[in-house]
């Protein structure tokens, strides 16, 4: 990693498996909300809502709470929903994972 004079980095010591779940969710948000949301006007906080409404496990209520299997199972029906509801968000990401 080289680095410009003063700028600055953040590192992070965590376990694996909570490393896995904050970039799964970061995933989540900034490849299955954000287009959505930029896509439909929708804020990004409601965008998680309908998705968890129609994708979430039952019984669980924040996407914090599941494990990284389901985590990983609701990412993908979340953005599956997320495509079938509004496919031109998506777009510019097919786009740039092709290039």
């Amino acid at each position: 990693l080289k680095l410009e004079a003063g700028e600055r980095v953040v590192i992070r010591v965590e376990r694996e498996a909570e490393a896995y779940s904050y970039g799964a969710i970061k995933h989540y948000w900034g490849h299955i909300v954000d287009p959505f949301s930029q896509s439909t006007g929708y804020h990004k906080h409601e965008v998680h809502a309908m998705l968890k409404a129609e994708c979430m496990p039952e019984g669980k209520t924040s996407i914090t709470e599941l494990s990284g299997d389901e985590l990983r199972a609701y990412s993908e029906a979340a953005e599956q929903t997320a495509r079938e509801w509004c496919p031109d968000a998506f777009a510019l990401y097919d786009q740039r994972k092709r290039a």
